[in-house]
């Protein structure tokens, strides 16, 4: 929409704010457009590429709501994955064992970090069925009084 006859920049400038403030589908078009054209710049240029990866790394790194809502984003995207593909979760899973069976050979704390699990977990079910050893077994609100299956 050109200015009108006799209308100065600024008048015009002024009502197309206007406009935009108040007329809710003209402005939804104006954004469509707008991201389109932001959406084809980015696949063509590789400066401007760079700018907007580096505008976003700057305000992931200082602006924590941002990060927040972001994670939320991939958390949400990945329920919307498991929800849709079955064989997601299981692919998920043989991965991520892949990655810890990796991470136990190459890294020597972690392997004996995790064998002290692991004899920490044998030592309480070793003990498992002694009530006195249990943590559940004995209840604060009795009084310590020991509770029997």
């Amino acid at each position: 929409m050109p200015p009108r006859r006799g209308e100065t920049i600024e008048e015009y400038r002024q009502r197309m704010r206007e406009r935009y403030a108040t007329d809710s589908e003209y402005r939804e078009r104006k954004r469509v457009s707008l991201r389109e054209a932001r959406r084809q710049r980015y696949a063509i240029d590789p400066d401007y590429r760079e700018q907007v990866l580096e505008r976003h790394r700057e305000r992931y790194a200082t602006d924590p709501e941002y990060r927040e809502r972001k994670r939320q984003q991939v958390l949400e995207r990945k329920r919307e994955r498991y929800a849709n593909d079955p064989e997601y979760l299981e692919r998920q899973r043989v991965r991520q064992r892949e990655r810890y069976r990796r991470r136990c050979i190459s890294d020597p704390e972690f392997r004996e970090r995790k064998r002290a699990r692991q004899r920490e977990l044998r030592r309480r079910m070793r003990y498992a069925s002694d009530l006195e050893r249990r943590p559940d077994a004995l209840s604060s609100s009795d009084g310590g009084v020991l509770k029997t299956p």
